[in-house]
């Protein structure tokens, strides 16, 4: 199996942050500057974001998807012991998966959302994927990334060629001509 990665690429709806949506986009899509330097916060309690993402590139327009899942890299106030943070990835507007982080490190940590299936999504679904961020319980926290995972398949070769990934092939009758 292997994984694609799709950052965000807009800002499709945005509460009370501390920077105006082109910041947010550069700060969140890049993995390479992970800094508490480069990171955006709420400005006031239970404050939301939408974040749109990168379309699936054409050379994956025949993989067969299989699950998703969201990242975050984020630390908490230092006006707190922790802070709370809800995490949905969405398909049209719907919560395909929520989940809910205590954020409880100073520093930049990784946040993982748990893994949902999207096999039964067509491809122009998968490209609608927006992350929503919200803060919950008036607590302050900030991001520095965030990104989904994607994990597939490729599709099965046609023409009569087999693939082995691992494992034997045993023939029972008939014969093999290379």
């Amino acid at each position: 199996m292997a994984e694609l990665i799709l950052r965000p690429n807009e800002v499709e709806s945005l509460g009370q942050w501390s920077e105006d949506s082109t910041t947010i986009v550069e700060y969140l899509s890049d993995n390479s500057n992970l800094s508490t330097d480069n990171t955006i916060y709420n400005t006031s309690g239970n404050q939301s974001l939408v974040l749109a993402l990168t379309d699936i590139p054409s050379a994956q327009s025949n993989v067969e998807f299989i699950s998703a899942k969201v990242t975050i890299h984020a630390h908490k106030s230092n006006k707190s012991l922790t802070s709370s943070t809800r995490i949905n990835l969405m398909i049209e507007d719907d919560a395909i998966v929520s989940n809910d982080h205590i954020i409880s490190e100073d520093e930049l940590a990784a946040y993982e959302g748990s893994s949902v299936s999207i096999s039964d999504y067509s491809q122009d679904q998968l490209n609608s994927f927006t992350v929503q961020i919200t803060g919950l319980l008036n607590t302050q926290t900030f991001y520095s990334e965030v990104f989904v995972t994607l994990v597939y398949t490729d599709p099965p070769v046609t023409g009569g060629a087999i693939r082995l990934e691992n494992g034997s092939i045993q023939l029972t009758s008939g014969k093999i001509t290379l």
